[in-house]
């Protein structure tokens, strides 16, 4: 990819996982998704090969600073710093402490 918007980047790498994917039944590829609500669209300047679909997506998004998530119907890319799921735990602390 050179100087290629991150939308373009997301789109490209779902037809790849489809068009290189070897099950012969059943759907075939991942959805990859991208979620932009700022539409920032970074460009993107990467030169890869040979890498699995996961390691290109972890180069891919720290280029540029965003993040990716696997779900189970999709991967999600996103600026970064945010999270979908997050977990909460309460730790009672005495005053002593």
């Amino acid at each position: 990819f050179q100087d290629v918007e991150i939308s373009r980047v997301a789109a490209a790498l779902g037809a790849l996982s489809e068009e290189l994917d070897p099950a012969t039944e059943g759907p075939r590829g991942v959805n990859v998704v991208l979620i932009d609500p700022e539409g920032r669209n970074p460009r993107v300047t990467i030169h890869l090969r040979n890498l699995p679909l996961r390691r290109v997506l972890d180069l891919v998004v720290d280029a540029v600073g965003y993040q990716y998530e696997v779900q189970s119907d999709a991967v999600v890319i996103r600026p970064g710093g945010e999270t979908t799921a997050l977990d909460t735990t309460v730790f009672p602390v005495s005053r002593s402490t």
